[in-house]
């Protein structure tokens, strides 16, 4: 506090220096005016004996000859405007020293003890705000701008007398100047956030809520007052009635503005502030994060500071301030969704990670019944998936694809579009999923929201996105029935896929096209494999797959479908040779052959007369 009041002291003195020195060189020559011009008078009285020569009369001076020692009224307004400018200027340096020697006894050393020290600072801070020191330190720039307003009224006035053009266009700059000292000063009175605060916009704000609660005061004693009236009048009851609504509704009235005027009102810019703050504090932390990210646009300032953050933040604001940082950390935008998009990466990407982790906070935390904005970012976190490179078998990656996954599955059992724009990026990046890479263990709950989806999809009749959830589904609870997994758990997860595949049975017996597809057959095929005590149940489900396998499946063809899972393993080989649908990529163990004997593999012999060839030891080989 003291600080800024040395500084601003500092600042004042040095402008009032150089304009007194400015104003005196103006007085100098305006004080002039005051005094008698002898040049003018001896012209005149040579004026005067010419013209009585000339008339052939004696010239004679009395006093009531036209030779005034009295100056003009022009003379009199500049160097009372200039001199009361001058001694404003004055006025304020001299306060502004004897202000800086308050404060250098304020800031003193007084006692070596802590508490006693403590106790004389605020005996001074008492006696400081007692004689209403602030406020004379505060008066200070406004002396020197009422200064400064009286030189260019004097200055105007000199120019008019003199010349009409100079003084037209000197006056235009000179209003622009005040006009805008004025429109400065009030704009913090009637804008929250106006810069523009002064100590003389804090004097016109304290002005208008005075008038304000003038204003109030004034209008609740008249309501009163009409009210006292209203029942000293006897009227009939018709009447009565209809001035005892008018009575309430006055009293609602007089009731709101007695509120009003007893609101707790800002004294001054800081507790102002506050209020408006504690009411913007939701736009103000949006503003803030996004300024930020946007600022340093640094990955370790948007895991360790802005993502914290956000994830304190009301669900609507996360929303929008999430939307923000995502459109400006963008690659580029889609041109008809105005969506944003990102490359694809082959290796991890640190900030497209955080933002992945970002954006499942917030989906967490959305409230599904603003279908525009969840669909919104369903949409980006899409988009935001495409470019994460799942195909690797890290941990890391591995850790963002499960989270993935659980996030979405929330919103398979809501509204029809938030579901489909759910489970559309969910399919997308589990295709994006090596089949090299270790099987993830999902919850129960994922496998089940994802099922309740395939049977909203059944009955909207949507047999693709139907065989895609009934393909996912099996997919990944067949990566997920673990050893580890809780037995009510492994149970409650087989319930759930049996009910589906009853479902699905049911929907091909009476909807024969489009047939299934391959990714839906193989994962089946897979799911039975690890679960051969469910052969013999879905036999039925599995025979309606042969017209599908074809001439292609005569060993298929050959077996019965109820007698051992051998079978099925034979189905699931086919299956992958017919369809190809993911290339295995591991790598092989690689073996130390000496000779095909080793591995049970011998040539067959195909040696004719015309195809022998000597070989340089002598042999004949064919």
């Amino acid at each position: 506090m003291v600080k800024g009041w040395k500084e601003e002291i500092d600042t004042l003195l040095v402008f009032a220096g150089l304009f007194s020195a400015v104003l005196t060189a103006f007085v100098v020559e305006s004080y002039t005016f005051l005094q008698q011009d002898t040049g003018q008078a001896s012209a005149t009285l040579l004026q005067l004996a010419v013209n009585h020569l000339l008339a052939n009369e004696a010239p004679q001076i009395t006093s009531t000859d036209p030779i005034s020692s009295k100056p003009s009224t022009f003379a009199i307004r500049i160097n009372i405007l200039w001199f009361m400018s001058l001694v404003f200027s004055l006025a304020s340096a001299s306060v502004g020293i004897l202000a800086k020697q308050w404060l250098r006894e304020y800031v003193s050393d007084a006692s070596s003890s802590p508490r006693e020290a403590a106790r004389i600072r605020q005996f001074r801070y008492a006696g400081l705000i007692r004689w209403h020191v602030p406020e004379i330190i505060a008066f200070l720039p406004v002396l020197l701008q009422l200064s400064l307003a009286f030189f260019f009224v004097g200055m105007l006035d000199l120019l008019w007398q003199l010349n009409n053009v100079v003084a037209g266009a000197i006056t235009f700059f000179v209003s622009l100047s005040l006009a805008f000292l004025i429109v400065t000063t009030i704009l913090p009175t009637i804008i929250s956030d106006s810069p523009h605060r002064s100590p003389q916009s804090l004097a016109v704000y304290l002005l208008r809520q005075w008038i304000v609660s003038l204003s109030i005061s004034l209008i609740i004693k008249l309501i009163q007052s009409n009210l006292i009236k209203l029942r000293l009048i006897g009227m009939p009851i018709i009447h009565v009635n209809f001035m005892m609504q008018q009575r309430s509704w006055r009293h609602k009235l007089a009731k709101w503005l007695a509120g009003k005027l007893n609101q707790r009102q800002p004294r001054n810019w800081m507790q102002r502030e506050r209020y408006y703050v504690d009411r913007q504090h939701v736009q103000l932390d949006h503003r803030l994060l996004v300024g930020a990210d946007l600022m340093f646009m640094d990955d370790k300032v948007l895991a360790h500071v802005i993502r914290p953050c956000v994830s304190e933040m009301e669900s609507t604001t996360a929303i929008n301030c999430l939307m923000d940082i995502l459109v400006h950390r963008a690659h580029k935008a889609d041109n008809l969704s105005k969506l944003p998009m990102w490359q694809h990466h082959d290796s991890i990407d640190r900030g497209m990670s955080t933002l992945l982790y970002l954006t499942t906070d917030v989906l967490e935390r959305i409230n599904p019944a603003e279908e525009k904005n969840t669909i919104r970012v369903l949409n980006m976190f899409g988009n935001l998936c495409n470019s994460m490179p799942f195909k690797l078998d890290e941990p890391h990656v591995t850790r963002i694809y499960q989270r993935v996954h659980e996030i979405l599955a929330i919103f398979l059992v809501g509204e029809k579009d938030i579901a489909r724009a759910a489970f559309h990026t969910m399919y997308k990046t589990s295709e994006m999923r090596s089949s090299s890479a270790e099987p993830v263990q999902f919850s129960s709950r994922v496998v089940e929201h994802i099922v309740q989806y395939a049977h909203m999809e059944r009955r909207s009749q949507e047999p693709h996105s139907f065989f895609n959830a009934c393909s996912m589904a099996l997919t990944l609870s067949t990566d997920s029935l673990t050893p580890e997994l809780d037995p009510d758990e492994a149970i409650s997860l087989r319930h759930t896929i049996i009910s589906l595949l009853k479902d699905l049975e049911v929907y091909l017996r009476n909807n024969p096209l489009p047939p299934p597809s391959p990714s839906l057959i193989l994962a089946l095929l897979e799911y039975v494999d690890q679960n051969p005590d469910l052969a013999s149940d879905l036999s039925s489900l599995i025979e309606l797959f042969r017209p599908i396998i074809g001439a292609h499946g005569s060993a298929l063809n050959q077996h019965n479908h109820s007698n051992s899972i051998d079978m099925y393993r034979r189905a699931l080989t086919l299956i992958r040779g017919v369809y190809s649908p993911r290339p295995n990529t591991r790598r092989q163990p690689v073996v130390d052959v000496q000779s095909l004997d080793e591995l049970g593999l011998r040539l067959p012999s195909t040696t004719s007369p015309g195809n022998s060839h000597p070989t340089p030891d002598g042999n004949v080989t064919s």
